[in-house]
């Protein structure tokens, strides 16, 4: 990768790699500070319990985690740059 286009990535908060969408970045900062707004934002009554499928960008295990709104660790590495790869059935019926 460039070294002009990765400053404008950071520039532009761009994290992760369009190709290959794992964290170009040390992140472990950021990974600390999502994990204190995940123990100080509690989720509704409605979700503490879901679960949900994820796919961590950076290791690229698949676990199943807590839902939260702040965003889904993985319990493999501790990134935060993960995706949701199933919605449970429990979550809006689907």
């Amino acid at each position: 990768m460039h070294s002009h286009c990765l400053d404008k990535m950071q520039s532009h908060s761009q994290y992760s790699c369009p190709v290959c969408s794992k964290s170009v970045f040390d992140m472990s900062n950021v990974w600390r500070h999502l994990d204190q707004e995940t123990e100080v934002t509690p989720m509704p009554e409605a979700y503490r319990n879901k679960m949900v499928w994820i796919l961590c960008n950076d290791c690229g295990a698949t676990s199943e985690v807590g839902y939260h709104v702040i965003g889904h660790k993985c319990i493999n590495c501790n990134s935060y740059n993960t995706q949701q790869t199933k919605i449970p059935t429990t979550l809006g019926g689907y």
